[in-house]
């Protein structure tokens, strides 16, 4: 691909001057490494020719290795997205645990959005719940989620009770850094009946956007409930003999299922 530039007639481009020259166009729907280029310089009157190798600099844009070299694209996915849970009981307190690795950078100040839906099942009041947050297993300092106009001092998601839809707007004065392993806890209310784990997705938007794409669950078990530590699986707590359950929220002791 060539694309040629002349200089307008009785224009001239003076020696020692710095001419920056912009191209806009559309980067492909696939990733894709830069692109090598040369510049020829010619006079309609002769006498003068250039053609050298361009130097691209050494940058990264938005997480993105080289990004900053031309023609250089990458498509925005999640390279992890696992989300789990530590009490499978009915009526009981319980942590989700939603784990996201991105290729990209995510700005607050590009405005972007995460959104976990499928959440369901799961007792929250409608609005503004603080959410805590770990980057590559060490807490995060002060907020990374912000809710519009709902200043706090720690990471706020928003959430909707008719669609059961946590929505999670990166701080204007925060990033979401590409390559980095976050970890977003959200404490819930199990639901009173019991239900098998629902199907759990994820998408972004703002900075870039992102498709949907469903959440892996690890299928481990806890409590001795097989596949228990898959998001908002419930099940009615049995009532058996020993071993004992350590204490679970509300200060209650339970036996955990189990063969003699």
């Amino acid at each position: 691909m060539a694309k040629t530039w002349c200089l307008s007639c009785g224009s001239s481009f003076a020696a020692f001057t710095d001419v920056v020259v912009e191209l806009s166009f559309v980067n492909p729907n696939f990733t894709r490494d830069a692109m090598e280029f040369t510049i020829a310089v010619s006079t309609t009157a002769g006498g003068y020719s250039l053609n050298r190798g361009m130097e691209a600099p050494e940058e990264s844009v938005l997480g993105v290795v080289d990004g900053g070299k031309a023609f250089r694209a990458m498509t925005p996915t999640w390279t992890t997205v696992v989300i789990s849970q530590t009490v499978p009981f009915l009526g009981r307190s319980n942590t989700l645990t939603l784990q996201l690795q991105s290729t990209i950078n995510l700005r607050g100040d590009g405005l972007s959005v995460i959104i976990v839906s499928g959440l369901e099942g799961a007792v929250l009041a409608e609005g503004p719940v603080a959410v805590s947050v770990k980057k590559d297993g060490v807490l995060f300092s002060g907020a990374l989620f912000c809710v519009p106009f709902f200043f706090d001092e720690v990471s706020t998601g928003s959430w909707s009770v008719s669609t059961r839809t946590l929505t999670l707007s990166v701080c204007s004065a925060a990033t979401f850094e590409a390559v980095a392993v976050y970890e977003i806890m959200l404490d819930v209310v199990n639901p009173s009946v019991s239900q098998p784990s629902p199907a759990v997705t994820v998408s972004a938007a703002g900075t870039v956007g992102y498709d949907t794409v469903p959440a892996d669950k690890l299928g481990a078990e806890v409590f001795g409930v097989a596949f228990g530590a898959d998001p908002l699986k419930v099940i009615l707590l049995p009532f058996m003999s020993p071993p004992w359950l350590p204490c679970l929220p509300a200060a209650c002791c339970y036996p955990i299922p189990h063969t003699v």
